[in-house]
């Protein structure tokens, strides 16, 4: 799938029943893992997420564009909200 999110917005902290691969087509921001340091990323740039770990995306000052692919269970919700 493909997803564009507005300069500035923050994706709140979720997580995925499966594997998140995603890379930046355009735009950048700042990708926040748990148990990771946060990572700048730029278009071009790809992340991996594993199951269920919390993680959240600060868009930066132009409109980011994303190619995901997720890799999920059937009749699972595609993310759930995962709190600080």
């Amino acid at each position: 799938m493909t997803a564009e999110f507005d300069a500035g917005l923050k994706v709140a902290r979720h997580t995925h029943p499966g594997v998140e691969s995603t890379v930046l087509v355009a735009g950048g921001g700042t990708l926040s893992v748990k148990g990771q340091p946060d990572r700048v990323m730029a278009a071009g740039d790809g992340f991996q997420i594993p199951p269920e770990v919390p993680h959240a995306f600060q868009v930066g000052s132009e409109k980011v564009r994303l190619a995901i692919t997720y890799i999920v269970e059937k009749d699972k919700p595609l993310s759930s909200p995962a709190p600080e």
